[in-house]
């Protein structure tokens, strides 16, 4: 009988608007060390043997495959049946939006017990949902943009209704943004009523809820923060760079040749400030992987946004401490880790209620 063998794996694509994203941070990261497990934009799996170009990935196939929510094991799909190929030792998570962002495909992963790079299910939700995070820092005693939430049912209702509720709250500008989604898509500046509507609208397009939010003319900085051992570290900042008052897809991903790294700072007045903010936060939310966070700094400092899985899992951040190689097996080591911890705490209790009278005796009235 054939030895089954154990191997870590890279998982990236998924139906998502940011699949493209994805695959550009798995090429990034394509290790010898790692096989790749890719999810096209129609859900199907594939175990991909050969070294690809992103561009390649529009086209491709390789094996048909499966993890099981029961298993640890990834699973060759032949027909209708299902071939061990080998065990899951690892899985370094490099999806962006989507499922494979908002906590899905690490709840499979929490239930098959395979270890993972990545924040929890849990929290991978709650950072996912911008309202969910607003609400989440605010509780914390941290600042965040003021905001009016609209859901969509509202607005097809009596959108003059919903748009007189945010006047009535907000001067113009104003920053319209669906509430689950990424990468800046979506996301509007408006200057007007006319705007305004066209822009929630176009934010309905990609969710049920949209937020509009007070336009803040901040400086806007990024910082990650990644776990590791028994804390964290926190990188160096960087200030995105754009060609317009509102951070865009383009700005991030087709300026500069494609090169989506912003000029990272190596002084700011606010640094010490902001790298302890970026602790409280992490440590309030017990953080695991590496996540992104966005600021935008006025008189007092706004935390915008949290990205668990970021672009290029914001390596770039982390290059003038770590190797790529170094920096991908310190998150790994931490998601055993993460894994061992969870292998710590009772999943189970004991009782004797389904033997008790009450319940045992009790039938159904047809």
């Amino acid at each position: 009988m054939k030895k089954i063998t154990k191997s870590k794996v890279i998982m990236f694509g998924m139906p998502s608007t940011e699949h493209d994203i994805s695959i550009i941070t798995a090429c990034l990261f394509e290790n010898a060390n790692y096989k790749k497990i890719y999810i096209d934009k129609s859900n199907k799996w594939w175990l991909i043997e050969n070294s690809l170009t992103p561009k390649q990935y529009t086209n491709c196939s390789g094996i048909p495959c499966i993890i099981l929510p029961n298993s640890k094991f990834l699973y060759k799909i032949k027909g209708n049946r299902l071939k061990k190929l080998f065990e899951i030792d690892l899985a370094l998570l490099a999806f962006h939006g989507g499922s494979g962002e908002n906590g899905d495909i690490q709840g499979l992963l929490e239930i098959a017990d395979i270890p993972y790079v990545s924040p929890s299910s849990s929290l991978s939700h709650v950072c996912y949902d911008k309202y969910l995070t607003k609400l989440v820092l605010a509780s914390s005693g941290l600042n965040v943009v003021e905001y009016e939430l609209i859901r969509k049912q509202d607005y097809l209702t009596n959108c003059q209704n919903v748009v007189q509720t945010v006047e009535s709250k907000f001067a113009y500008p104003l920053i319209v943004k669906p509430t689950k989604q990424g990468s800046s898509i979506g996301v509007s500046k408006v200057e007007n009523r006319t705007q305004l509507l066209k822009a929630i609208e176009t934010a309905m397009f990609y969710d049920e809820f949209v937020l509009v939010e007070k336009f803040v003319c901040a400086q806007e900085i990024n910082v990650a923060v990644m776990r590791y051992l028994d804390g964290y570290i926190v990188s160096c900042l960087e200030q995105p760079l754009k060609n317009q008052e509102v951070f865009s897809f383009a700005d991030k991903y087709l300026a500069q040749g494609g090169k989506f790294t912003s000029p990272i700072l190596n002084e700011h007045s606010k640094e010490e400030e902001i790298s302890n903010l970026a602790l409280k936060i992490a440590t309030s939310l017990n953080a695991s992987g590496v996540m992104r966070i966005d600021l935008l700094i006025e008189d007092k400092i706004y935390v915008n946004e949290i990205n668990t899985i970021p672009g290029n899992l914001a390596y770039h951040l982390f290059a003038n401490k770590y190797t790529k190689t170094e920096f991908v097996e310190m998150l790994g080591k931490q998601a055993k880790i993460e894994n061992i911890k969870k292998h710590s705490l009772v999943n189970s209790y004991q009782t004797s209620v389904l033997e008790a009278n009450s319940f045992a005796k009790t039938k159904l009235k047809k």
